[in-house]
């Protein structure tokens, strides 16, 4: 259980990828600010082991106030396998959140792609 830090592995202006590397069970990946009028798709890779990823937002500054985020047919935007999703909210800041299970760790991925 533990704080996770993105690292930026992409930055071409209008597009960034951020990457949140080797989350294991029941981690927090710490927030990415998302910018104005980003469009958001996130990923998961590696080798889930009955983990569940949920991805979440918010729209407060301080970064409080996390809400689980859904993609553009209302589905939750949490994964069991590897897979990705575009988020439908537009929000200030997202993260990453592991719960359950058992010890081996993931990549969690979000390109932000700024429009004009």
């Amino acid at each position: 259980m533990g704080n996770i830090t993105p690292t930026l592995v992409l930055d071409r202006g209008a597009v960034q990828i951020w990457k949140w590397a080797s989350m294991g069970d029941d981690d927090t990946g710490l927030p990415v600010r998302c910018g104005p009028r980003s469009d958001v798709t996130v990923q998961v890779t590696g080798t889930p082991a009955s983990e569940t990823t949920t991805w979440q937002g918010t729209l407060d500054p301080d970064l409080s106030g996390y809400f689980p985020l859904t993609d553009q047919g209302g589905n939750a935007v949490e994964f069991t396998v590897v897979g990705g999703k575009m988020i439908a909210e537009a929000v200030y800041a997202i993260r990453p959140v592991t719960s359950g299970g058992s010890g081996t760790a993931i990549d969690c991925y979000a390109k932000l792609e700024h429009g004009g």
